[in-house]
């Protein structure tokens, strides 16, 4: 039986001087800063930066956070997690793998699907959760082998079946889904994305922001 895999979370590409173009896009608003942003910056050190981004966290002064981009991969998560991740649509852009045009025919056999945390603890839950992933692909498999095509077929594939997905999000939408994901109530999955994704932006925003 092959082990259960964890979410794989991928940082593929972020704004250059990320805490320098906060803080001018603060101070843009309120004062005089010249004509060159890059060289006002110039006059904070590495720590006045971040204290400035964990005081506009705690103030909940977002709109600079909006010239920030950042673009993820995502591997390992499942449609379930998927649907909760998408659900967060302001400044953001989605491409998620198809399963109309993608087969499926080994996701079961290969452990390609999410196993929760409180059946993955459990030996006989977790048996039964795996002959029933099992019993899917065999159904599957059977009807395109019967003809079926692949979109048709799909339709009996579980919500926990993984695919990729790759998002862009600025850093306002990206910190309002970490923190409404990694709270207490939070769904295992979509938790531990969460977390991953935080430690992806620790050398970015640096570790008082992270912890």
């Amino acid at each position: 039986m092959n082990e259960v895999k964890k979410p794989y979370v991928k940082l593929v590409n972020i704004s250059y001087n990320i805490l320098e173009t906060i803080r001018w896009a603060a101070d843009v608003s309120r004062i005089r800063i010249g004509e060159d942003p890059v060289k006002y910056c110039e006059r904070f050190t590495r720590e006045e930066l971040e204290d400035f981004f964990l005081k506009m966290l705690r103030e909940q002064f977002g709109t600079p956070l909006e010239y920030i981009q950042t673009v993820w991969y995502l591997d390992n998560v499942s449609r379930a997690a998927q649907q909760q991740i998408t659900r967060h649509r302001t400044g953001t852009a989605f491409s998620i793998e198809s399963m109309r045009v993608v087969p499926k025919e080994n996701f079961a056999s290969q452990m390609l699907y999410h196993v929760p945390d409180r059946i993955a603890g459990d030996s006989k839950k977790f048996e039964e959760f795996y002959q029933s992933m099992l019993n899917i692909e065999e159904e599957y498999n059977r009807l395109i082998s019967e003809g079926v095509e692949v979109e048709d077929a799909r339709g009996i594939l579980p919500l926990n079946i993984f695919s990729t997905i790759t998002m862009s999000m600025n850093l306002r939408s990206l910190m309002h889904m970490v923190f409404s994901r990694t709270c207490a109530k939070a769904q295992g999955e979509v938790h531990d994305i969460a977390v991953m994704m935080m430690e992806e932006l620790r050398p970015y925003l640096g570790d008082k922001i992270v912890n």
